[in-house]
């Protein structure tokens, strides 16, 4: 696989990967936060805790509900994952759609509502 980093505006590396088999392309954003400095017992899971609550709705859609179907109305797919060193947040959209897969991460990333 060959992803393309390109840095956005406000010094964020944005992940792509293309498919032109597949028409589709992905793309992510890599947080370096993760679990392995949680201090165990009291911050178990801090971190994956995190990656949901970035996932649970934005300014612009307010809820989950609504940040899912953004992608998945046109086909796409969105997914993250928490690791020891970091997370990552991803979708899949059609060709297309691309500067969708950017907004949803954006607004995920930048304009959670954290619940």
């Amino acid at each position: 696989m060959n992803f393309v980093t390109k840095l956005t505006k406000s010094g964020v590396t944005l992940y792509v990967l293309p498919m032109p088999a597949a028409n589709t392309v992905a793309s992510g954003v890599l947080v370096n936060v993760g679990s392995r400095e949680e201090i165990m017992p009291n911050e178990a899971g801090l971190a994956h805790g995190f990656e949901h609550m970035f996932c649970q709705g934005s300014k612009k859609f307010p809820n989950k509900k609504l940040l899912f179907e953004y992608i998945e109305e046109v086909g796409g797919y969105r997914n993250a994952f928490t690791s020891q060193e970091r997370t990552f947040f991803l979708n899949q959209v059609p060709f297309t759609e691309f500067e969708r897969g950017v907004d949803i991460l954006s607004e995920q990333l930048q304009y959670s509502l954290l619940l």
